[in-house]
């Protein structure tokens, strides 16, 4: 099986500005390959680190394939985090 590389963005993002206009890109098909790919290899151990989750597309995408997984995300970029967070909050039933 080849699993799709991951290339961490060598900028820190960290203005509202620059986290909103990150957030507002199309990365789905990117983050959807890379959940799908961690599945396969993925024991259903939780929690799940996501180191540089940005706004958190990702741990979002892993938890609407897998309701049951636990992930917790840090990054460097306070913007970034609260980006994340606000949309978190707002897909909670």
């Amino acid at each position: 099986m080849t699993m799709l590389p991951r290339t961490l963005e060598p900028e820190l993002m960290d203005s509202p500005e620059e986290a909103l206009d990150y957030d507002s890109m199309d990365h789905a098909a990117v983050n959807d390959r890379f959940v799908s790919d961690f599945l396969t290899v993925w024991n259903g151990a939780n929690p799940v680190l996501d180191v540089g989750t940005g706004t958190g597309q990702i741990p979002i995408a892993l938890c609407c394939a897998a309701p049951a997984a636990i992930v917790v995300g840090v990054d460097a970029a306070e913007a970034m985090l609260a980006v994340g967070s606000r949309e978190c909050r707002s897909r909670r039933p």
